[in-house]
């Protein structure tokens, strides 16, 4: 039976059963129980710090682009990953859509547009840096995190988008990406966070 368990989490020692699957926490979840919640499901269960790494790639991180709307940003993104066969046409309009849906922007000059649907392509996170801010509904976006995650993969999207904006909101990532406009210094803070 505990095959197919993905991970049982305990507040009490469970006797004579010993599983890597069994998590002992507290009973009032503490920091600590949910760090090593964290490190036993992402690291070890799905290699996911592998996973995460492997969305961002150099050639896919732009700086010092000079877009004057938001438009242009995503007709940019989206160009560059279907040219990349990344993505396909269906799922470039589908970021469009998104974005009428509701702004993707979420303060601290950041915006993070997606498809509703990716129909086809690979899972990719591109990041654009722009000289100059620019206005993305309510909020100015210096920089840009196209995310496409395969359907295939949707069940890793929460756990992405949770790091992501723990490095953008708690880090202060996007300082460090507009100072230093480095991808190997990104890579390096935002993996500091696992």
């Amino acid at each position: 039976m505990i095959d197919k368990v993905d991970f049982i989490l305990t507040t009490v020692p469970i006797r004579d059963f010993s599983s890597e699957k069994v998590i002992k926490i507290n009973r009032i979840l503490q920091k600590d129980d949910i760090e090593l919640i964290e490190n036993k499901i992402f690291n070890k269960n799905r290699n996911f710090i592998k996973e995460f790494s492997d969305l961002f790639s150099r050639d896919n991180f732009y700086i010092n682009k000079k877009f004057k709307t938001k438009t242009e940003c995503l007709e940019f993104l989206t160009n560059e990953a279907i040219n990349k066969n990344l993505m396909s046409d269906f799922t470039k309009k589908s970021v469009f859509d998104r974005e009428e849906i509701s702004s993707t922007s979420i303060g601290d000059l950041t915006a993070i547009p997606h498809p509703i649907y990716s129909e086809k392509g690979k899972s990719f996170i591109s990041i654009l840096v722009l000289e100059k801010p620019v206005m993305w509904d309510e909020f100015l976006v210096q920089v840009v995190f196209l995310f496409n995650i395969e359907k295939k993969e949707s069940n890793l999207w929460e756990s992405i988008f949770f790091k992501l904006y723990k490095y953008i909101k708690e880090k202060k990532g996007i300082n460090s990406i507009l100072k230093h406009k480095s991808y190997d210094m990104f890579l390096k803070e935002i993996l500091e966070i696992f």
